[in-house]
């Protein structure tokens, strides 16, 4: 496919992705509805796909730098995250995540520490003797 053919066939899709992403940058995400949303990561998609496409075709590079830039800008709003706050990560470990995983996993932490001690013992006997 051209790069000209792409241009008139995507520009519009293109030109739709920049204005979601230009008012979540400005008002912040929650000011973009999830219809947008929704429709900002299909169009993302797809414009990964063009800016594949345009790569291959050997497009122009300014063309090519500026689906680059829409794209990254468009990544950081789609996919960044909200972190925990600081203080309730750790405290959030100890509470939630560390026996939720040792319920898991218990089996084998058992089966860990028996080995341990046996191992433990064996080298006591070696050393008393």
């Amino acid at each position: 496919m051209k790069a000209e053919k792409l241009i008139a066939e995507r520009g519009a899709a293109w030109e739709h992705l920049e204005k979601i992403v230009d008012r979540a940058i400005k008002s912040g995400p929650k000011a973009v509805d999830s219809g947008d949303l929704n429709e900002a990561i299909h169009l993302y998609r797809e414009i990964s796909a063009d800016l594949a496409v345009l790569r291959t075709s050997q497009a122009d590079p300014k063309l090519i730098d500026r689906i680059n830039r829409l794209l990254s800008r468009a990544h950081g709003v789609l996919y960044r995250g909200q972190g925990p706050k600081k203080e309730w990560s750790l405290l959030q470990f100890y509470r939630v995540t560390f026996p939720r995983l040792f319920r898991r996993t218990w089996k084998c932490t058992l089966a860990s520490f028996l080995c341990s001690a046996l191992f433990y013992c064996m080298a006591y006997q070696v050393v008393q003797d």
